[in-house]
């Protein structure tokens, strides 16, 4: 699921065409914004290293308790696309048209593995035989793997304690990528 996200978000950066992997037709259900439990704006650098090849991207995530808004640009601050959701409706607005409506979910649903509370994570992804594990990995550093039917599928490292302070890892061991998130500013609403 995530290598869509990663196969799209690199084409946009890139200007050019790469092969795609393999399409999986596996799909995790969304959260609503209201289920992360706070309101929180962050401007992040994500980095993605598919085949060998490494994009970066900067990212605008806005979560408010009715509506989540993402906005993507490239390295020349050009806009990329645009994702809102309001715990129901994904709406997707593509500037360089490769986003389709199944990557603008996995883009969510990965957002969503990273910074969503793990119970509730559980709570909405355990019909489809999904679960995620909060646990120490190396070094002592905090970490998430999912599994489908026991199968480990992915795994987020986190840099530290502070969610939205931390540099975090997904290592996409079905897919086989890579993707890094450099938190660059975050401000809490009230």
């Amino acid at each position: 699921m995530i290598k869509v996200v990663q196969l799209g978000l690199l084409v946009f950066l890139t200007g050019c065409s790469i092969t795609a992997p393999p399409t999986s037709n596996i799909s995790r259900d969304l959260l609503t914004p209201a289920e992360l439990g706070e309101s929180v704006a962050v401007e992040q650098l994500v980095s993605f290293v598919f085949n060998e090849k490494k994009q970066q991207m900067l990212v605008h995530m806005d979560i408010q308790p009715y509506a989540l808004q993402l906005l993507a640009f490239d390295g020349f601050s050009t806009p990329l696309f645009k994702l809102k959701y309001d715990g129901r409706k994904l709406v997707k607005e593509n500037y360089i048209p490769l986003v389709d409506d199944g990557m603008a979910k996995r883009i969510l649903a990965d957002m969503q593995l990273v910074y969503w509370p793990v119970p509730r994570l559980n709570q909405q992804l355990a019909s489809g035989g999904w679960m995620v594990e909060q646990t120490i990995c190396q070094q002592g550093l905090s970490c998430r793997k999912l599994y489908l039917d026991d199968d480990l599928v992915a795994v987020v490292l986190y840099q530290n304690d502070k969610q939205w302070h931390s540099d975090v890892s997904i290592n996409n061991l079905t897919a086989n990528y890579q993707i890094e998130i450099s938190t660059l500013k975050v401000q809490h609403h009230e």
